[in-house]
């Protein structure tokens, strides 16, 4: 079951130039509807796996590919943010908000496969390009 979400990060994501496998632990606090995020196993904790991959890099905004293995509630945004790349008006999760944006986080899913073999595609909103290509111009 693949599962392929686009998102704009901030930071330096180099090192996701070859797809990077995360496998860490994350805990919900329901009444905060937060996620916090481990490295290691803890009480109550779940386990978690993405594949992160850079598409894009430009300034400090990139666009990366992040594919799930486990469908957890805050998943992509709760591990992105805790090395160092937090989505892109993700407040949330401590991403930088940018001023008079009509969309939220900068977070899509790019495609999902249908029983009979049926893989419908969504190209990216409109604001993730704008984004990139603002920096670099």
């Amino acid at each position: 079951d693949n599962k392929p979400y686009h998102c704009n990060v901030t930071g330096d994501n180099k090192k996701y130039t070859e797809k990077t496998i995360i496998k860490d632990y994350k805990k919900k606090n329901s009444e905060k509807n937060i996620v916090t995020f481990y490295k290691t196993e803890k009480p109550n904790s779940l386990y978690m796996e993405e594949e992160v991959l850079l598409l894009d890099q430009s300034g400090n905004y990139s666009l990366l590919e992040v594919v799930l293995h486990t469908g957890r509630s805050h998943q992509i945004r709760s591990s992105l943010a805790f090395y160092d790349c937090p989505i892109v008006n993700d407040k949330k999760y401590g991403g930088k908000l940018l001023p008079n944006e009509r969309i939220g986080q900068y977070l899509h899913a790019s495609s999902i496969q249908l029983t009979d073999n049926i893989l419908v595609t969504c190209p990216d909103p409109v604001e993730f390009d704008a984004l990139m290509k603002k920096k670099r111009g």
